[in-house]
């Protein structure tokens, strides 16, 4: 087993890093396209020096490899350019959080079902505090609320099934229904505002 060096760690680590980092933050502004292409000709590099560290039972390599694999997923998935681009709307999480909260205002969000990253993004960007319902009984409970400014967000899928039912559909009569300005996602989200 060879030594790990300094030039080892260089070659493996540290280069592809910068390089992976550089890609993300200079190519994704311009065509995901390209970065992705830049992408399949490191992660290529990459997987190349692997087979032959294998081969050589350099497992000290082989783990620094590994690690710079991570390493570029997470400046992947970080990436906010590359995420507008490779999205269905081609928009980030950022710009549909700007648009619900241009809407809610002051009030308190309660976030019933929806998709996790959605759920993550709206306390990120918004700065303010959102409330998770968990279960049918605690969005109930919280369309019972009538003494506080508040909104509750849901997929429109799941607004229309709830709609349906008489216990839910008397309720909106005193709260105002707004679609968030993102109309290429794949879930439309609605909103019900209670001033």
């Amino acid at each position: 087993m060879s030594r790990l060096t300094g030039s080892g760690i260089k070659c493996d680590l540290f280069l592809p890093c910068i390089a992976l980092a550089a890609a993300a933050q200079i190519l994704a502004p311009w065509s995901a396209k390209v970065f992705f292409a830049a992408l399949a000709v490191i992660f290529g590099i990459l997987a190349g020096r692997m087979i032959v560290c294998i081969r050589r039972k350099n497992i000290h390599a082989v783990l620094l490899l590994i690690l710079t694999v991570l390493v570029g997923a997470v400046v992947i998935g970080n990436t906010p350019a590359l995420m507008r681009e490779t999205r269905l709307n081609r928009k980030c999480y950022d710009d549909f959080a700007a648009a619900a909260w241009s809407a809610i205002g002051d009030r308190q969000l309660y976030i019933f079902g929806g998709d996790e990253s959605i759920r993550g993004s709206m306390p990120f960007y918004g700065n303010r505090m959102v409330t998770i319902l968990p279960d049918t009984p605690s969005l109930m409970e919280c369309m019972n609320q009538n003494n506080s400014p508040h909104a509750i967000m849901m997929i429109e899928g799941t607004f229309n099934h709830f709609s349906r039912k008489k216990d839910f559909a008397g309720r909106l009569l005193n709260r105002r229904i707004v679609k968030p300005g993102f109309p290429k996602k794949s879930d439309t989200f609605v909103l019900l505002l209670h001033d």
